[in-house]
């Protein structure tokens, strides 16, 4: 199971971890990592084996039997390998990198060059797995024709039960950074709106938080706090949180995506306020009364928020029940 280089630590310890445990259950997991990356405080019963040059992976891949990607890039320079020694390629969809670079650069070239490689990392990988079943059928459409498309979203790794009403001041928190598809000023705008209405407080966490204080300073904001910490520091946050923000923009990459904070959101009796373009989640989140759903109407919005307030056990009993059966222990559906 080979991680890349650019991915992100809170990425690896809050899926690919889960992940590889979940492969466990079918496969003999090794765990291919950068050296770059401090493995002193993962799980010790996986296996783990570092690189830190294509050399390296070359003759990791050359030992295995099945070989798992998740970057294209990777999938390029190994494919041949792979073919050469009659490996069998899992190629793992965890988002669309040609829409969501063209999103950021603007880029015909790039977005051309990623959408092509992508579509030979799905016609000739022997196994597809994605994140959504939006994505499922989105890459059926985009590549012209169907196979089997195994199903694994960002999963939680535990569901905590919680049972207690809201306090006098209502919690609000973000998890995020401050990135234009996160929609930190619409977050903002309608805090704001919040904070006249309702007694609350607010709680920010982000690996960028010097960033995301400049631009929450001067909008008028008040009682708030902004933290920073590691994956388990974010989960103990959580637990003491009412409500929190998940808001993206109508763009494919968003309406196909898993974002795992939905999952901690829910795993930890927080209640989602989202838009309707947040992957399969936007279909959920009506379908089983998890959260609320802001469409861009704000006076509806606060009296949404009195009334979930009101009956939020209720609310945080659905979302147990819900998120428990998306664990990376219980989860099934492949």
């Amino acid at each position: 199971m080979i991680i890349p280089k650019d991915i992100h630590l809170g990425v690896i310890e809050s899926q690919m971890l889960g992940l590889a445990k979940f492969y466990t259950k079918q496969y003999d997991v090794s765990i291919v990592i950068p050296d770059s990356i401090d493995i002193t405080n993962f799980a010790a019963e996986m296996n783990f084996i570092t690189y830190s040059n294509n050399y390296d992976l070359r003759k990791i891949i050359k030992k295995s039997e099945i070989v798992y990607f998740r970057s294209v890039i990777n999938f390029i320079q190994h494919f041949i390998l792979c073919r050469r020694n009659k490996l069998e390629i899992l190629y793992d969809f965890r988002g669309f990198a040609a829409f969501e670079n063209f999103y950021n650069k603007r880029n015909y070239i790039n977005f051309v060059l990623l959408f092509s490689l992508e579509f030979l990392a799905y016609i000739f990988s022997d196994k597809v797995q994605c994140v959504s079943e939006n994505m499922k059928q989105e890459l059926e459409k985009k590549f012209f024709f169907k196979k089997k498309i195994d199903i694994i979203p960002c999963l939680a790794h535990q569901s905590y039960k919680r049972i207690d009403s809201c306090p006098l001041k209502i919690r609000f928190v973000y998890v995020g950074g401050v990135a234009k598809w996160q929609m930190l000023d619409l977050i903002l705008k309608i805090s704001l709106q919040i904070q006249k209405q309702i007694l609350c407080e607010f709680t920010f966490i982000s690996n960028n938080p010097s960033v995301l204080e400049n631009r929450i300073k001067d909008t008028g904001l008040l009682n708030f706090k902004i933290l920073s910490g590691d994956n388990d520091f974010v989960q103990t946050i959580l637990k003491e949180q009412d409500f929190g923000f998940l808001l993206r923009e109508n763009l494919l990459f968003n309406r196909i995506s898993s974002p795992i904070k939905f999952l901690e959101y829910t795993s930890n009796g927080v209640v989602p306020i989202m838009t309707q373009y947040v992957g399969d989640y936007s279909n959920d989140i009506e379908k089983y009364k998890l959260g609320i759903v802001f469409k861009g109407n704000m006076s509806k919005l606060i009296d949404d928020l009195k009334l979930v307030s009101s009956k939020i056990v209720e609310f945080r009993q659905r979302n147990y029940r819900y998120s428990s059966k998306l664990l990376w222990k219980t989860y099934s559906n492949i």
